[in-house]
Formats: C-alpha cells, structure tokens, sequence
C-alpha cells in the first residue's frame, strides 16, 4: 500500500497484492537463497488539482479549483529473490528484491523494491 501527496493539490495511492509462489532452488547447497514469481493486481488512483483564474465582464476576476481524479486496476507480474540471513524455527531475516511488471500496454516494468524484512513465525 502506497500513499504519496505532492505538492498543494496532488495525491497517489496505491494498493496492490500478489498471489505466488516461493521455492527454494538448490535446497541442499544453498537453502539461504529463496526465487519466487506471482501475479499481481495493482489498483491506483491519481488525483491533482490547480487553481484557475477567470475575468467577468465587469473587469473583476474570480478563482477557481480545477481537479482531476483518474483511478483503474493494472494486474501484472511479479518477480522475487531473497536472501536469508536467519531462518530458524520462530525467526527470519532476509534482503529481498521484488521486480514488478505491470500489463498496461504490452508488460512493462512497474516499479522494484528492495528492502529488509523480519518475520515471526508461528
């Protein structure tokens, strides 16, 4: 889930979610290294917005807001690997780094994430 605002009037949010699959590829010499692909859906709405001046008749002038919304759902691919650093019974660390493709026009690449994660197992 995303949330960006920018500026005076803009706003980007995001909500996606991924259904995969996680293996492991060479259990017995590298159980440490995890690859996974999924698809995707991705739902955003664009929404920004500016202020226009306009002039009357009389000479005066009067302001107002112009905004615009543009919301629609992307699915996609997605591409993950991992790197564990602990990975017991209770406990996991890892470094991961997410490809993600969106089917907008033909598959391009959406965005990549890498990041930390910690996990408690249960």
């Amino acid at each position: 889930m995303m949330n960006i605002h920018y500026g005076t009037n803009n706003d980007y949010y995001e909500t996606f979610a991924t259904f995969g699959v996680m293996v492991t590829p060479v259990p017995d010499k590298f159980r440490w290294i995890r690859i996974g692909a999924g698809l995707s859906i991705k739902y955003f709405t664009d929404s920004s917005g500016y202020w226009q001046e306009y002039y009357l008749p009389d000479g005066l002038s009067n302001m107002y807001k112009i905004h615009y919304r543009f919301s629609r759902s992307i699915g996609g691919l997605d591409f993950v690997g991992r790197l564990y650093f602990i990975d017991s019974s209770k406990y996991e660390l890892f470094a991961s780094y997410r490809l993600k493709t969106s089917f907008d026009h033909g598959l391009e690449m959406d965005n990549a994430l890498l990041y930390l994660g910690f996990g408690v197992k249960f």
